[in-house]
């Protein structure tokens, strides 16, 4: 009788699974992928643009800076005369004077320097036209409504030319030009005449020079109504203002009258 003997199988060691187990990565452990590392965030690179133009301040003017002049001719000439304009291509004005070399009857003239010049079409018989170097943005204003003509800037990218004549009958027209370069009449104290005191003939009215104080012009006035002719004239003198305060929302000034 032959007795077979058994091999001891021999222990795992340390727990060791045998060779046929399989071995499982757990659940709970992430899987890794190879990604490509992602891009850093740089800071952004932006261009040093000029800041838009504040328009929720009040308005506020630069003092008047004179530019020139144009002003009719009530003598032996006629025409206009044109004083410190940066540029002046006109006729002389030849109607009484064949001789005259003085004064100006038609052309065109510029005032004041770059982008920011006042140029003024004039032709004494027909028409005044203030504005743009081209006649498709100017303002018509009348043949007698030249004078002195100033600028004044603002915070707000409007820009006013107040212009001053005082021969027949010292009015001031106010033209300004509007951040997208269109010129547009905001004042016209011969507008105003006839708004707050009529058409009478025997009433005549004289503006003094404009002040621009913050966000308002203040004209001051003086009405004279005629009481007497003869033997000896005799005039109902008064005074007072107009004060013209810029308001943001209309874009426009609004009147008020002050009598003193």
């Amino acid at each position: 009788m032959k007795i077979k003997f058994q091999t001891p199988k021999k222990r795992r060691k340390n727990n060791q699974p045998a060779r046929s187990e399989k071995i499982s990565t757990p659940t709970n452990q992430p899987i890794t992928e190879n990604k490509p590392a992602p891009k850093e965030n740089k800071p952004e690179v932006t261009e040093n643009k000029p800041a838009p133009p504040v328009t929720n301040q009040p308005m506020q003017f630069s003092q008047p800076v004179e530019l020139g002049s144009l002003i009719l001719d009530f003598g032996v000439y006629g025409g206009y005369i044109i004083k410190n304009a940066t540029y002046n291509d006109g006729n002389y004005y030849r109607k009484y004077r064949k001789d005259n070399t003085s004064t100006y009857g038609k052309g065109l003239a510029q005032f004041g320097k770059g982008k920011d010049s006042l140029y003024i079409h004039y032709d004494v018989e027909h028409y005044l036209k203030v504005g743009s170097k081209t006649t498709d943005n100017v303002v018509q204003i009348s043949t007698e409504g030249g004078g002195t003509i100033s600028q004044v800037n603002t915070n707000s990218g409007i820009i006013f030319y107040p212009i001053w004549h005082g021969i027949v009958s010292s009015d001031c027209i106010i033209i300004g030009k509007r951040a997208d370069g269109k010129f547009i009449k905001y004042i016209d104290t011969s507008e105003i005449t006839k708004r707050y005191f009529g058409t009478n003939s025997k009433l005549r009215v004289f503006y003094g020079d404009a002040s621009f104080i913050k966000n308002q012009i203040i004209i001051p006035y003086t009405s004279q109504y005629l009481i007497q002719h003869l033997p000896m004239s005799k005039f109902e003198t008064k005074k007072g203002e107009f004060r013209f305060k810029w308001d943001e929302a209309a874009q426009w000034f609004s009147v008020e009258q002050i009598k003193y």
